[in-house]
């Protein structure tokens, strides 16, 4: 028996020995769960003999804590979306206006005029001319009005149609409104191909004949006209015209669909305002490189007898050429400084005077127009 007894007690010893192993696991495990909550919540763990530090780390710590709570609420509490107006419902809002640009004349236009004045000339010039957008039946009027220095006005309307359609038409209720508001007129050159060659008088009513044997053409429409290359003194039988029309929508008609002269249709196309050829060779104008009859090649660089890319010279501001050596030939002097403002451009530049003081090739036909091509007052 007692034996016995012996050996449940050392079992008893032993299980109770167990016991307080695992217990001691436990509280192990239960201190590894409370650092992974505390890292998870972010606040790190803290050894208790630095739990209260009276250090800048432990005011960064806190203040970074502090942020990450903060930008946790905002973001788990957005604001609602909203989407902004459109651009159309902003231009809505906004007044439309247009400023119409007059000349210099001897008396200022609308002088002495009040805004209600000049509104009601305005608007009883557009009601004259039943000034209208397409598909509208009512008449386009002006709401308001403001003076600009120079004689020039500026006019408010309700759409920027409407705006839009009194500056294209500035010529036909201007003058209307007010008899000193004149201004330019105006032209978009378009060109006719294959014209025959004209006599005097058939030049002289080559215009009225165009208006009536096209019904596009209105009287008014054609302002002018002049040959590219005579044909009476290139001796051929046909030629290419310029027409200066005053309509925007009929010069692109024209350029789309030609017109009809005596029975016969004339091809039309888009002017293309001629330039000055230059040679990238001498850097003179009038000719290409490949029509170029100089010795040697002139160095757009430093000026030197040699092409462009022979040049040894590291400059990496542009330097005229072509001014410098006029000066030089001119004053028969060496000591030109280059880097003078006055040369601060390339010899390619359109800025360069001496190819402003060069007319474009199409010049020399100007004389042959029937009508001064310089811009009409509409007086």
């Amino acid at each position: 028996m007692q034996k016995d007894s012996r050996r449940i007690e050392d079992k008893l010893r032993t299980h109770e020995a167990q016991l307080n192993e695992l217990d001691a696991q436990k509280t192990r495990l239960d201190e590894l769960h409370r650092k992974i909550d505390a890292l998870t919540a972010g606040a790190r763990p803290v050894h208790p003999l630095l739990a209260n530090p009276s250090s800048w780390a432990n005011v960064a710590a806190s203040s970074r804590a502090a942020v990450t709570n903060i930008r946790t609420n905002t973001l788990a509490v957005q604001p609602p979306f909203i989407t902004p107006p459109r651009t159309k419902v902003l231009n809505e809002l906004k007044p439309s206006w247009v400023v119409i640009r007059g000349i210099k004349a001897d008396k200022e236009p609308f002088a002495d005029a009040s805004p209600a004045k000049i509104v009601d000339d305005v608007n009883f010039a557009l009601m004259n001319i039943d000034a209208q957008l397409p598909n509208s039946e009512l008449t386009i009027q002006v709401k308001g009005v403001a003076r600009l220095p120079g004689g020039h006005i500026k006019l408010f309307t309700s759409s920027r149609a409407e705006a839009r359609w009194i500056l294209a038409n500035r010529n036909a209720w201007s003058e209307m409104a007010d008899p000193d508001f004149l201004m330019l007129v105006a032209t978009h050159p378009t060109v006719l191909h294959t014209v025959p060659a004209l006599s005097n008088m058939e030049a002289e009513l080559f215009i009225e004949s165009l208006t009536e044997q096209n019904s596009a053409v209105k009287d008014g429409d054609i302002l002018s006209f002049r040959w590219l290359g005579n044909p009476s003194e290139t001796k051929k039988s046909h030629g290419s015209i310029v027409l200066n029309i005053t309509n925007k929508e009929l010069a692109h008609k024209i350029e789309k669909g030609g017109l009809f002269y005596n029975y016969e249709y004339l091809r039309g196309s888009k002017y293309n305002k001629p330039s000055v050829p230059q040679c990238f060779r001498c850097l003179e104008v009038g000719h290409i490189a490949a029509l170029c009859k100089a010795v040697k090649p002139t160095c757009v660089r430093c000026g030197g007898n040699h092409d462009l890319r022979n040049c040894a010279e590291l400059r990496k501001t542009p330097v005229c050429m072509r001014c410098i050596k006029k000066d030089k030939d001119r004053n028969n002097a060496l000591d030109i400084d280059i880097d003078d403002v006055i040369y601060a451009h390339s010899a390619y530049s359109a800025k360069c005077p001496l190819k402003l003081l060069t007319p474009p090739i199409g010049n020399t036909n100007r004389p042959h127009s029937t009508e001064a091509t310089q811009p009409k007052i509409n007086a």
